[in-house]
């Protein structure tokens, strides 16, 4: 059984969209040239597809930044982790 519909990729970064869904580089993407035509290729052929998040709601944040405390409980809220709190208290 094969998978059926492209990928999503959950994006909050606008020009990350634009670089895989356009075929023009910008001048200050030159550099990474060759993995953008990757993803637009890629993108064009129908593996995956962006889905735009807004920033407070891109979960991978709590994987890859240092957060304020009330971002971090949401997000472990939603990935469903459990706090368990000791039953002695000092």
């Amino acid at each position: 059984m094969g998978q059926e519909g492209p990928s999503i990729v959950f994006e909050d970064n606008q020009a990350a969209i634009s670089i895989a869904q356009k075929e023009e580089q910008s001048k200050r993407s030159k550099h990474y040239a060759i993995k953008a035509a990757f993803l637009s290729d890629s993108y064009k052929r129908g593996f995956f597809r962006y889905a735009k998040v807004g920033t407070k709601e891109q979960l991978a944040d709590a994987f890859t930044k240092a957060l304020p405390r009330d971002d971090f409980i949401r997000f472990r809220e939603w990935m469903g982790v459990r706090v368990f709190v000791s039953e002695q208290t000092s």
